[in-house]
């Protein structure tokens, strides 16, 4: 099992019971597991299908939206040694995408790995006013996705 160092990519609370965060927001989301520190690498895994550049459009849009909140940076790198790999493709249309947390990707090797429906409902691949617009709902999906990854609680896999 290859184990990331600490001050690469993850990194365990100190306590279950507090946080050296003053935000109260962000211990709520730290407390008790695994949280992502420094920036956050990202790829785009074209090995199932390619994404567009309407689709890497909305999915950049969604990581803005949690750097804005969450005091997450993220950077895209062209190399699948990244702490998130991405990828579209069918699935059945019921699930509409799902994403690794950083629990996951502490047993991974350090990374979580994110799948998206783009059959499902909502997205819209080609046209950047469809359903990948801010506010549509594959971006929400995105945004739901990626927000779990960043956000779940490693005891209960609850998100918050």
């Amino acid at each position: 099992m290859n184990i990331p160092p600490e001050d690469v990519g993850l990194k365990p609370n100190a306590s279950t019971h507090s946080s050296t965060v003053p935000n109260p927001y962000l211990n709520a989301i730290l407390w008790g597991g695994w949280h992502w520190i420094g920036p956050i690498t990202y790829y785009f895994d074209n090995s199932i299908n390619p994404w567009s550049e309407t689709e890497k459009a909305a999915y950049r849009l969604a990581l803005q939206s949690w750097a804005n909140v969450a005091n997450l940076t993220f950077q895209e790198v062209f190399s699948s040694n990244a702490s998130f790999v991405e990828r579209v493709g069918f699935q059945t249309p019921t699930l509409l995408g799902e994403h690794d947390t950083a629990e996951h990707a502490y047993y991974q090797g350090g990374t979580a790995y994110g799948f998206f429906n783009d059959n499902g409902y909502g997205w819209d691949w080609s046209n950047p006013n469809g359903g990948l617009r801010i506010g549509g709902f594959g971006y929400l999906t995105i945004v739901h996705e990626l927000g779990l990854s960043v956000v779940r609680r490693f005891e209960t896999g609850q998100a918050f």
